[in-house]
């Protein structure tokens, strides 16, 4: 009898969260494959690590139970990302390893460390590590984070806990990483991070800087989205932006800008740093700029917040129709472990499913609005990638999904194409 033992140099990586997760996970791939591991199947790998996310309470009660049931069939699991950082978890899953988002750049070490003791390995001391050194093999998207963590002190939030370090990463270094992802073959190119409207807070920078600096470099080799910023850091550059989108050749007019609620009384108890009247004003002066087939904006909401009324939650459903919203990510609100939102009374379980249900409604209906006015016309479309069924994947101008059916003529990444909007489909346009 023949029998078949699982090589110890083998790894599976599940990754959950946002787009600076699924780069830290690319990098940790990178990594461990230069120095000799193979990325194989679950099935298949001596090693799994599960990069985690923190952000929403449902997603890190599936995380943990994921692990657990991993835990009946592996012994070598090592956690990544935000839920190293969280105390009870930490304290709670102290058998497996773990190793924050400061201390990826050590997976290999961490790795060799377990094959020889197998025993659990922790790193989860937060310390300067510019990620814009690490390498990832994307395809024809990447991901480039400016800086990591975040100055907010939002009261539902755990990233400034699992991110406790704040720092933006040398704006030369971000430009020659970009260089080397465009001459790999990068179409598009993701500007990820907490916040990216803090960039250069903390060397007498600001994110115009950064934008500006790569249209000079990079305009007409690639395309750019301009990732989450928050609306106190937005509005201070918010004329200099719009004058911005008018001008760019390199960025799609597309800016992601998480509200969380449209009253003052809430945004007061999430310590928002910003009133109900910035955010109109910062709404209003890109709707007086741009009409929504010139830029799309994004927003987060969370609804059902602690204290939180029905005349506090009829001004979010107001703000909601009233600026051509594409994408409005509603959030029920869910209380987190050792955050201030979590001690203050929460509402009943089913006002804030009522109210969930409600503006995910609205915001379902919003876009759909938005994106029918499409069809039938021709725009403008940059394709970036071919999915796994042969369909060109593209955005417009602003940043709207395209999808060009595999059975149409073929199609040229990195150029833009003139295309007749046929139909929607879900968040997407068919051509």
């Amino acid at each position: 009898m023949v029998l078949f033992m699982r090589t110890p140099k083998t790894f599976f990586i599940k990754t959950y969260g946002c787009a600076s997760n699924i780069a830290d996970s690319g990098f940790v791939k990178k990594l461990l494959i230069c120095s000799g591991y193979k990325e194989t199947d679950l099935k298949n790998a001596n090693f799994v690590l599960v990069n985690t996310c923190t952000v929403k309470g449902p997603t890190v009660s599936k995380i943990k139970d994921y692990i657990l049931k991993l835990a009946l069939k592996k012994n070598k699991i090592i956690i990544l990302g935000c839920l190293p950082c969280d105390k009870i978890f930490t304290k709670n899953f102290y058998k497996f390893s773990m190793v924050n988002s400061y201390n990826i750049d050590s997976i290999v070490s961490v790795c060799d460390k377990i094959l020889k003791t197998n025993k659990p390995v922790h790193l989860l001391e937060p310390k300067f590590l510019d990620k814009t050194n690490l390498l990832c093999d994307f395809k024809t998207i990447a991901i480039v984070q400016p800086l990591i963590g975040c100055l907010g002190k939002c009261t539902f939030c755990k990233t400034r806990y699992a991110k406790p370090l704040f720092y933006s990463y040398p704006l030369s270094n971000i430009i020659n990483r970009i260089d080397y992802y465009i001459k790999s073959g990068a179409k598009e190119i993701w500007l990820s991070s907490e916040d990216n409207a803090a960039y250069g807070k903390d060397l007498a920078l600001n994110y115009m800087d950064l934008l500006n600096a790569i249209e000079t470099r990079f305009k007409g080799k690639a395309m750019f989205r301009f990732g989450m910023s928050n609306p106190w850091l937005l509005q201070k550059y918010l004329l200099q932006l719009c004058d911005f989108f008018k001008k760019t050749k390199a960025f799609y007019r597309f800016l992601h800008i998480p509200i969380q609620s449209a009253s003052n009384k809430v945004l007061k108890l999430m310590k928002r740093s910003y009133t109900e009247k910035v955010v109109n004003k910062i709404f209003t002066d890109l709707r007086n700029n741009f009409s929504y087939n010139e830029l799309t904006i994004a927003t987060d909401t969370i609804v059902g917040f602690p204290n939180e009324t029905k005349k506090d939650f009829n001004k979010t459903k107001v703000f909601s129709k009233r600026y051509d919203i594409l994408i409005n990510n509603v959030s029920q609100f869910w209380p987190m472990s050792f955050t201030e939102a979590q001690k203050l009374k929460q509402l009943p379980t089913e006002i804030k499913k009522e109210r969930s249900a409600i503006l995910s409604t609205i915001a379902r209906q919003e876009s759909k609005r938005v994106l029918k006015t499409y069809v039938a016309k021709k725009v403008e479309v940059y394709f970036n990638d071919i999915d796994g069924k042969g369909n060109y994947l593209g955005r417009t101008r602003n940043y709207i999904s395209v999808i060009c059916k595999s059975s149409q003529k073929k199609q040229r990444l990195g150029e833009w194409v003139l295309q007749k909007i046929m139909a929607v489909e879900h968040y997407h346009l068919l051509c």
